[in-house]
C-alpha cells in the first residue's frame, strides 16, 4: 500500500476536488449536483486507469469481477449515484413529466444536499482504500489442478446449494445458508458462461437449467435484487467474448426489469410476507392487480420504486435532520454492537437478535414505528455519520475499501488467480459488498465470507484441485 501511495502521491488530491467544491457554494441545488456529479467523475478516474494504473496482467475485459468494476460501480451505483431520483421528486418530476406544485422550497433541500455531499465524501474514502490495496500478484502461491471446469462448477453448483438446503432447518446457520446459496447460484452462472463460449450444448442444458430455476426462485421469493444479480454476472461473463453484441440486448433486459419487477415484488411481498398469502397465491394476486392498474397508477408506484426502495437517501435525510441536532453521535455504540454479531449463535444462543439491535436506531429516530412490521435497518453511510460524524464517513468507508480490496486479492492469493478468486469466490462469497448493511452485518458477514474462503481453499487443498505454485 505505502509504495502505491507514494508512486501516485501527486495524483491522489484529485479525488478531493468535488467535495472541496461544494464548500464553496451555499445553494443546495448547486451542492447537490456538484457531489453527484462528483461520484461520477470520480468512477472515471478510477476505472480508467488514470489516478493509479490498473492491473497488468490481463485486459480490462477480463478483470470486471475485481472491485474496482463491478464492486464500486454497485456499491456507488446504489449509494451515491440513486439519489438522483429522490431528488428530481423533490423538484416535482415523475419520471419526465413535472408538476410544478410538487416542489420542494430550496430550504428543505438543504439536508438533501447536505446527504449527497457526505456520499461523495465516502466515495473519496472508499475509491481511495480501493485502489492503494488492489495490489494483485503476478504469480499466486496457489495453483488449480482443474481440468474440465464447467463440469467441476456444476458439481460445486449442486453441492452448495443441497447444502445451504439442508441448512436452513437448522436454526442458527442463516449466514452459512445464504452464502453457500448464493455461491452455488455463483458457480452455476459461471458454468452456464464457460458453456456458452465453449458451445458445450450439455452443459448449456442442465446449467441453464439450475439458473432458469434460481430466477423462477427470486420472483416467488420476492427479493428483487436476485434476478438482476443473475443477469449483470452472466452478462458479464459473456462480456469479453461477445463485447457490443451482448450490450443492447442486456440494456434492454435491464430497462424491462426495471420497468415491471420492482412494481411486481413490492406487491407480491405486500400478500406473501405481510397478507399471509403463499408465495404461488401471493405471486397469482400480484399479477392480476397489477394488470388491473392504469397507466398512471403503474408510473406512480414504479416512480415510489425509483425514489424509496431503490436509494437509502431519504433515510440518511432523515437522520442528518436529527443527528446531532436531536439525538447525539453513538460514538463507539454501533460498533460495540457489531463486535457482538460476530459471535455465532450457536456459541451464544441467547445473543440479542441482531435484526432488532440494528433496527433500534431507525426507531429512536421516528422513520418506523415499533408495531410495524417492516425491516428498515440503517445503512453502512449512515451508521458511519451518525456514529462520528463526517470524519466518520470518510474513515469507516475507507475501511469498507480496504477491506473489499484485500478480500478481492486474498482470494486470489488463495485459488490461483483471477478467475476462480475474484470471479467466482469473491463475487459469491462477498456479495455483501455490492449494496453494503448496517454495522452489525457488514462487518459479520466479512467475517465469516474470510472464514469459509479458507474452508474452501483448505477443501481445495486437501482434494488436490489446489496446490503450491512451486510444486
Amino acid at each position: 500500500m505505502i509504495d502505491r501511495l507514494i508512486a501516485n502521491f501527486y495524483k491522489l488530491p484529485i479525488l478531493f476536488l468535488p467535495w472541496l467544491l461544494t464548500l464553496g457554494f451555499s445553494d443546495p441545488v448547486s451542492i447537490f449536483f456538484i457531489a453527484w456529479f462528483g461520484s461520477l467523475f470520480i468512477l472515471f478516474l478510477s476505472m480508467s486507469g488514470i489516478l493509479i494504473p490498473l492491473p497488468t496482467d490481463r485486459k480490462w475485459t477480463n478483470q470486471i469481477f475485481r472491485p474496482i468494476f463491478l464492486t464500486q460501480g454497485l456499491f456507488i451505483g446504489f449509494t451515491c449515484i440513486t439519489p438522483i431520483f429522490y431528488f428530481a421528486d423533490h423538484m416535482g418530476f415523475i419520471f419526465m413529466n413535472w408538476f410544478p406544485d410538487r416542489v420542494t422550497s430550496p430550504d428543505e433541500l438543504i439536508y438533501l444536499a447536505e446527504c449527497q455531499s457526505l456520499y461523495l465524501l465516502g466515495h473519496i474514502g472508499y475509491t481511495l482504500a480501493l485502489l492503494l490495496f488492489s495490489k494483485y500478484p503476478h504469480e499466486p502461491k496457489w495453483n488449480l489442478n482443474i481440468q474440465n471446469q464447467s463440469k467441476l462448477l456444476l458439481i460445486l453448483a449442486f453441492c452448495l446449494i443441497s447444502i445451504a438446503f439442508i441448512f436452513s432447518f437448522f436454526p442458527g446457520f442463516d449466514q452459512f445458508t445464504v452464502k453457500f446459496a448464493i455461491l452455488g447460484y455463483v458457480s452455476s452462472i459461471f458454468c452456464l458462461g464457460l458453456a456458452i463460449n465453449e458451445k458445450n450444448r450439455q452443459m448449456i442444458f442442465i446449467s441453464s437449467l439450475i439458473v432458469t430455476i434460481s430466477l423462477i426462485s427470486s420472483f416467488f421469493s420476492g427479493s428483487k435484487e436476485d434476478s438482476i444479480v443473475i443477469m449483470i454476472i452472466l452478462g458479464l461473463i459473456l462480456f469479453p467474448v461477445f463485447k457490443l453484441k451482448i450490450v443492447f440486448p442486456g440494456l434492454i433486459l435491464i430497462v424491462l426489469w426495471f420497468s415491471y419487477v420492482p412494481v411486481y415484488t413490492n406487491t407480491m411481498r405486500e400478500y406473501s410476507w405481510y397478507g399471509g398469502y403463499d408465495k404461488l397465491e401471493a405471486s397469482k394476486i400480484a399479477v392480476e392487480e397489477i394488470s388491473n392498474l392504469t397507466t398512471e397508477e403503474f408510473q406512480e408506484r414504479n416512480w415510489a420504486f425509483f425514489t424509496g426502495r431503490f436509494s437509502e437517501v431519504s433515510m440518511f435525510e432523515t437522520f442528518r435532520r436529527n443527528t446531532p441536532e436531536v439525538i447525539d453521535y453513538y460514538g463507539f455504540n454501533i460498533l460495540g454492537n457489531a463486535a457482538i454479531s460476530l459471535i455465532p449463535r450457536p456459541l451464544w444462543p441467547g445473543k440479542p437478535n441482531t435484526e432488532l439491535v440494528a433496527m433500534e436506531r431507525v426507531y429512536e429516530a421516528g422513520i418506523v414505528e415499533r408495531e410495524t412490521n417492516v425491516s428498515a435497518k440503517t445503512h453502512y453511510f449512515v451508521d458511519a455519520y451518525i456514529s462520528f460524524g463526517p470524519l466518520g464517513v470518510f474513515v469507516f468507508l475507507f475501511i469498507f475499501g480496504m477491506l473489499t480490496s484485500t478480500a478481492s486479492v486474498f482470494s486470489e492469493k488463495l485459488f490461483g488467480g483471477y478467475y476462480w478468486g475474484s470471479a467466482i469466490m469473491f463475487t459469491g462469497l462477498f456479495r455483501i459488498l455490492w449494496t453494503a448493511s448496517s454495522f452489525e452485518f457488514v462487518f459479520n458477514a466479512i467475517l465469516y465470507s474470510f472464514v469459509l474462503l479458507y474452508v474452501f481453499h483448505f477443501i481445495g487443498r486437501i482434494s488436490g484441485f489446489i496446490i503450491r505454485n512451486e510444486e
